[in-house]
């Protein structure tokens, strides 16, 4: 975490790396064999709350076309109005209910939720006998989720081994197989839309989604029967990942050791959804069927050299340089079918409208780095690092990113009942990152009228032309980590500062319809990390505890963007279809900030002023503040 941390690494570690150790067997004598087997019931415990004191209509008054549950209250013992046609029971025919009690079935909201559960079982083995050990496992993962039919499966298998071949030769491997998959429901809208506007006098548990035909039996063309949703739509998917590791470490010397460490990460997933004809969030009600399939190939190769150059009674110097190369190959295959024409046959080849994309990428990444790692004595540690890298998707220019980062222990030595250990931390570090991959990919788009009976194609956009350099980032920390009372208490505290210039954006030229790429904008980020732990684990017989109390607060602020055009409402980064709340770039301003709506006020003011809101507000004549539009 931390610009100097992870420098080592490079641009893909821009924001930060996470190092994952598995185990190896190493440090099992003889055959080990584990077994765990857990088990789960999940309930739904935090829901919005609900009214089911009104009938279904507007302004008290009952309403047969409406989703609202304004209507007549339940306490009034309401009845339906004359003439009222209704299906009631779900039949698919509607009947006279006129003049007969309005049925009421209370938490419609909350009853629709079923009860979770989870299984996972854990097979490990493992064992180690003269120079080589191995470690293994098999797991499988089952999960119900609280919606209905919503549920996720997991089955992994790992290996991995180590082997002495000799004296000064080590050879590690590693294999993971992991196959997972389910059925999920991505439009949530479409349950809690439904849930929001079901009547009471409905019962969501009983009442059928669909008739003896298959066609819908709720009266709304806007918004889906929820039972609709999780009996009838639902994405079905499933990936398939492998994970391979080779690992050599050469001893050269006492001092020196040679490391050659690959990896392999292929996967391919499966996404399928179908959506029958009178699915309501569908075109015209009448279905649509979306397949997609991503298949890619990561492949990572370090060699380096790690070793002791002095070695002294009080100094010690040791380094690390080497080589990486990473590239990753992806292509994803998207397809939309439109409106089914046969009911019941669902394929591509049975809607009215389609659309086909494909995506590919090729993209490597070389880097040379270098560490020197100094420690005197027990008080003074400093590092010194540098990488290079070269990425293809900017061009394969060569760029520099230094870091440096130092430790003071100063309480060595110092001997004290009250404080235990005492240090004090600085890093500094430039960063590099690399840009979206759609800010860099070259497209090409189908052009109208084809050449000489041939598919037409506009020209790709090579954007690496434009002398894009990647994004950068400085990072700076000072920290202490303080221990009281023969270390039963501890304090840890860290200032950072992370300055991000170069920002790859894209410039709207006309509204909504061209853009440019553009390499401008800059973010600050400062904040402070404070923590309160015990580093010593409690223990009482034969439980044992640990306690840490953290807080952390940032500030972010935004700049160097009116020179895109930018006006006082910011650049649009997000919004709800309903909301009127917005997330803008807006320079001095958070990034990430909400903004709302104005309300007017009296006074010359703009809105952009610091003293706009101390104008007082404008009232209607109900007494509420009147929004500006």
């Amino acid at each position: 975490r931390g610009g100097a941390a992870a420098a080592h690494y490079g641009m893909r570690a821009a924001n930060g790396a996470i190092l994952i150790t598995t185990k190896d067997g190493s440090n099992t004598e003889g055959l080990t064999i584990n077994y765990d087997f857990t088990a789960s019931i999940d309930q739904i415990n935090q829901l919005p709350e609900t009214t089911s004191a009104f009938s279904r209509g507007r302004n008290g008054e009952y309403s047969n076309v409406t989703h609202w549950s304004w209507g007549p209250a339940y306490a009034s013992n309401p009845l339906f109005p004359w003439g009222t046609m209704l299906d009631l029971d779900g039949d698919g025919t509607r009947e006279n209910l006129s003049d007969q009690p309005i049925p009421q079935y209370p938490d419609n909201y909350r009853r629709f939720w079923q009860n979770g559960n989870s299984q996972r079982h854990q097979l490990e083995v493992s064992g180690s006998k003269a120079q080589k050990s191995f470690f293994a496992s098999l797991g499988h993962l089952r999960q119900n989720g609280v919606i209905t039919n919503q549920n996720y499966q997991r089955r992994n298998l790992l290996f991995q081994g180590r082997q002495q071949l000799n004296p000064d030769l080590e050879i590690r491997l590693g294999a993971r197989y992991i196959h997972s998959g389910g059925k999920r429901f991505r439009t949530a809208s479409g349950l809690t839309d439904g849930l929001a506007y079901w009547q009471p006098l409905w019962d969501v548990e009983h009442f059928p989604w669909k008739d003896s035909l298959g066609q819908k039996t709720w009266f709304s063309d806007m918004i889906p029967h929820p039972r609709w949703v999780v009996e009838e739509e639902g994405e079905d998917w499933n990936l398939n990942r492998f994970v391979s590791t080779l690992g050599l470490e050469w001893s050269l010397s006492d001092r020196w050791k040679l490391h050659f460490r690959s990896g392999l990460d292929r996967y391919l997933e499966k996404r399928e959804e179908i959506r029958p004809p009178g699915s309501v969030s569908t075109a015209g009600a009448g279905g649509d069927l979306s397949i997609a399939r991503f298949n890619q190939l990561n492949v990572n190769i370090d060699v380096f050299a790690e070793g002791t150059l002095w070695s002294a009674e009080s100094l010690q110097i040791e380094t690390r340089t080497g080589l990486n190369f990473y590239h990753t190959h992806s292509e994803d295959f998207y397809s939309l079918g439109r409106t089914f024409v046969l009911p019941g046959l669902f394929n591509l080849e049975n809607t009215e409208e389609q659309e086909t994309e494909t995506v590919l990428e090729n993209r490597s990444l070389s880097g040379l780095f270098t560490q020197l790692n100094f420690q005197y004595e027990k008080w003074l540690y400093l590092k010194l690092g540098g990488r290079g890298d070269w990425s293809s998707a900017l061009g394969s220019r060569l760029n520099i990113y230094p870091s440096a980062s130092a430790m003071l222990v100063w309480t060595e030595g110092l001997s004290s009942s009250l404080l235990s250990f005492g240090n004090l931390r600085l890093a500094w570090a430039k960063t590099g990152n690399l840009p979206a991959a759609e800010r860099v990919r070259s497209v090409f788009e189908r052009q109208q009228p084809d050449l000489f009976d041939a598919l037409s194609y506009s020209l790709e956009n090579l954007f690496e032309k434009a002398g894009l350099i990647p994004e950068t980032s400085q990072d700076f920390e000072i920290g202490s980590n303080l221990h009281f009372l023969d270390h039963n208490l501890g304090f840890d505290i860290n200032f950072y500062h992370r300055k991000s210039t170069n920002q790859i954006l894209l410039k709207e030229i006309s509204p909504g319809q061209e853009y440019q790429i553009v390499q401008q904008g800059r973010l600050i980020n400062r904040g402070v990390e404070l923590a309160l732990y015990l580093p010593r684990t409690l223990k009482w017989g034969h439980w044992q505890w640990e306690a840490e109390l953290t807080f952390y607060t940032n500030n972010s602020k935004l700049g160097d963007l009116k020179g895109l055009g930018v006006d006082s409402t910011g650049v649009l980064q997000g919004g709800g279809y309903w909301s009127t709340a917005q997330i803008r770039a807006l320079d001095g301003q958070a990034y990430g900030a909400v903004y709302g709506f104005h309300y007017s006020r009296f006074g010359d003011l703009p809105p952009d002023q610091p003293n706009y809101l101390g104008q007082p507000f404008l009232i209607d004549e109900d007494g509420h503040p009147i929004r500006q539009l």
